[in-house]
């Protein structure tokens, strides 16, 4: 029998089917699914060198002053809602929307939140951008594009800058509103979707287009300032693919990963490519730069981790996520310093039920720094009403790791947790989140609302009355057939 051969590129396409149906058809009104958007404020500063403000997405060139580990930090996560959530003990503290819904239509919220010290803005796939309070989720204010035939939904997150808030839908409109009532000021229109989020640096805006260009604008006007490449030639050899992933910044250059199996390093000033390196397959995650490593870190969706030397894009290091297969990585790596000093590379992994889902490399030579882990998701289960033991699996992961503080956080789009909070230095997992279980539990801590009163505001019974009367009326229907059976 010959044995059955499989392109590498067709490893890609349980996760790009999973992109489309996010992307949509126009005008329809279907909620996909995806993996958790994780924001932790103020950011732990496990990578001073490098570190992504969780507003704006910008890697400042020069590292700040050493500054003590945040206390008082919130964790946001969009996940069909808004959850904000206490990293001491993994606790909801508030949840966005709230019944009674007072929001048309449904919402579901996936990109990680921007985040500053006065506002969130999340963004939900649906069709609308929300800014609500850090503190008590409040709503402060919302957007809701005209063009709602037009495919006008948002995959990627917002940037907040000092006087807009900057988003991006997938029918390619990028919009500046206005940062205190999300009012309309500027508009510029790409060629193609946009899912990545757009990323200030700022007086420049630079957007990523699956239109296989790179655009800077001008953060106060949307004003195009130049786009890349601006013919085709200046990309070389290939033609440049689509990009889907916010470009990394640093010291005037933009890494970032294409569809054209490509890694690019772009001088910002004079808009040449310095060099690109070669993959085996899409390069769907942002790329990350250490500085104390000297190392540009990224990976393809055929699970190959490189580290480059950010001069000449030449490799310093290069492993595979698991040696047997390729899985996808989707999510962008996280630096971080371990206890013992160790300076690391964390990688989450979307593999399959046997392989490990999480990876923790040296930056300066790959090797490992602690063994892969297989974090396991709890499934319930149940065969009609009947509750069944749950049962536990590896899973993908492909949102990428978080620090907060001493944590680890990792979210999962599989199984009863949303996230799963990790001690950085053990793996040992301190906490779980479960979004119905913490709505739950925060209804159960409030008031209870009025007894409707009667046999028929008992759930209990309305679910055995309705188990009955399917039964009654299936014997019924068999009882009649059988006899009109024996009359012919």
């Amino acid at each position: 029998m010959k044995a059955l051969s499989i392109s590498p590129r067709l490893l890609a396409i349980p996760l790009l089917t999973l992109a489309v149906f996010l992307a949509g058809c126009a005008g329809s009104p279907s909620v996909g699914t995806s993996w958790p958007g994780i924001t932790v404020y103020p950011a732990t500063p496990v990578n001073a060198a490098a570190e992504v403000d969780a507003s704006t997405g910008a890697i400042p060139a020069v590292a700040p002053a050493p500054a003590a580990v945040a206390t008082s930090q919130t964790i946001y996560m969009a996940y069909h809602k808004v959850y904000a959530i206490d990293p001491a003990n993994g606790k909801m503290k508030w949840v966005f929307p709230t019944p009674p819904a007072t929001l048309s239509g449904a919402q579901a919220f996936y990109a990680p939140p921007a985040v500053s010290d006065d506002l969130i803005v999340v963004t939900d796939y649906v069709d609308t951008v929300f800014a609500l309070s850090p503190d008590t989720g409040e709503n402060k204010w919302y957007f809701k594009p005209a063009e709602q035939k037009d495919r006008s939904r948002f995959v990627g997150g917002a940037a907040i800058g000092d006087k807009y808030v900057y988003v991006a839908s997938v029918n390619g409109v990028v919009r500046a509103l206005n940062k205190k009532d999300g009012t309309e000021a500027h508009i510029f229109k790409a060629a193609d979707q946009v899912w990545a989020t757009p990323l200030l640096d700022g007086d420049t805006l630079y957007v990523a287009s699956f239109d296989r260009h790179i655009y800077a604008l001008d953060a106060a006007t949307l004003s195009l300032k130049w786009k890349f490449p601006d013919k085709p030639e200046d990309a070389g050899d290939p033609p440049m693919g689509p990009i889907v992933s916010t470009p990394t910044l640093h010291k005037g250059i933009l890494y970032f990963g294409s569809f054209n199996y490509h890694v690019y390093a772009l001088d910002t000033a004079t808009r040449q490519v310095r060099w690109k390196y070669d993959t085996t397959n899409w390069v769907w995650s942002s790329p990350v730069y250490d500085e104390v490593s000297n190392r540009l870190i990224g990976a393809d969706l055929d699970g190959h981790i490189f580290a480059l030397n950010p001069e000449d894009g030449s490799p310093a290091w290069k492993v595979d996520a698991v040696p047997s297969s390729r899985t996808p990585i989707v999510g962008a790596p996280l630096l971080a310093t371990r206890p013992d000093t160790t300076r690391v590379v964390y990688i989450t992994v979307g593999g399959g039920p046997t392989e490990p889902n999480l990876l923790t490399l040296k930056t300066d030579d790959g090797t490992e720094a602690k063994s892969p882990n297989s974090l396991q998701a709890t499934f319930d289960n149940a065969i009609l009403f009947i509750p069944l033991d749950p049962t536990q699996r590896v899973i993908p992961i492909f949102a990428p790791p978080v620090a907060a503080n001493d944590l680890l956080l990792l979210g999962a789009q599989e199984g009863k947790y949303q996230i799963y909070a990790l001690d950085s230095a053990t793996f040992e997992n301190k906490w779980q989140f479960n979004s119905t279980q913490a709505e739950d539990d925060a209804k159960k801590a409030s008031p209870p609302p009025a007894d409707q009163g009667g046999l028929f505001g008992n759930s209990t019974f309305t679910t055995v009355l309705l188990i009955g009367s399917l039964f009654v009326l299936l014997l019924t229907f068999l009882t009649n057939r059988r006899q009109g059976g024996k009359g012919k």
